[in-house]
């Protein structure tokens, strides 16, 4: 047999390949949060995540975007959004004091770091 095909990838390929600049930096979200799009990249969230994403997009059309991060999740966001793919941080932007806001367009420093990791060391 061969090799999976991954369906799912091939339609986000698809979709980006074909998709305007517009589509590509614009915020999508689905009714229930369960999957939004920044950038022509697709993130699949939890419910946890759903309503922290949720609540950042709320704040995004106010005239104070950032929150408090303990508004949104009960612990730490690096925790809350461990091991999510694509990375979270392509999604959120942190403030590094404890505050978070949801991006306007993919940060193209976070691009390439993710698509090209830095060895360690």
């Amino acid at each position: 047999r061969g090799g999976h095909v991954d369906q799912e990838r091939i339609a986000e390929v698809v979709r980006t390949a074909f998709a305007t600049p517009e589509e590509m930096t614009n915020f999508w979200h689905s009714p229930t949060y369960d999957q939004v799009r920044l950038g022509g990249m697709t993130f699949r969230l939890s419910p946890n995540r759903r309503q922290a994403v949720r609540k950042l997009h709320q704040a995004s059309k106010t005239d104070d975007p950032w929150v408090e991060g303990k508004l949104l999740v009960q612990g730490r966001m690096v925790d809350a959004f461990k091991g999510m793919k694509p990375d979270w941080r392509l999604l959120i932007d942190s403030d590094g004091r404890g505050k978070y806001r949801l991006r306007e367009s993919l940060p193209n420093s976070l691009i390439s770091e993710t698509a090209h990791p830095k060895p360690a060391g």
